[in-house]
């Protein structure tokens, strides 16, 4: 294990395919990961028992030095039980509306005519919340209709003669 410095960096040569990673003898957890196309420094660490692997930036961008100051402070985080994934993820989603995750997941997690097919029997099943709720925030004090609603609707379905 090499210390990452300027000349150690200067002298990799990337693979031809995949990644190697190469890990800083001066602080445990830093790393270069290197890949045909880009190099970039990595924390890697646990969170509450679970592995992860953050990335600080490009190699290009930071020196040794200041990326052994980031990793100092992810770590720390990761110390103290925060997961650095999981306040990336809530921050990305924090302002996303519930049209806004539907699309995501509609172009993601299912095939193009299964989407297709879903679609065309939203409107008449009455699957999703009405188009006013879909705007709402998914998180945050303004989603309570939405929580509301699917309440409404699992009682519904529990009892068969609520409708009558």
């Amino acid at each position: 294990m090499p210390k990452l410095t300027k000349m150690f960096i200067s002298e990799i040569k990337p693979p031809d395919k995949g990644q190697i990673i190469y890990r800083d003898s001066a602080l445990q957890g830093l790393g270069l990961r290197v890949t045909p196309k880009s190099m970039s420094y990595v924390v890697e660490g646990r969170v509450n028992g679970i592995f992860r692997r953050v990335t600080l930036g490009k190699e290009s961008h930071l020196t040794p030095t200041d990326a052994r100051k980031k990793a100092v402070k992810v770590l720390a985080t990761m110390a103290s039980g925060k997961d650095p994934t999981a306040e990336k993820t809530k921050r990305k989603l924090r302002g996303a509306t519930l049209q806004v995750v539907l699309d995501h997941f509609l172009s993601v997690r299912i095939l193009k005519s299964t989407a297709q097919g879903f679609l065309m029997c939203v409107p008449t099943h009455s699957i999703l919340p009405s188009a006013s709720l879909r705007r709402l925030p998914v998180f945050g004090s303004a989603s309570w209709p939405i929580r509301r609603s699917h309440s409404e609707r699992r009682r519904e379905e529990a009892d068969p003669f609520c409708k009558q």
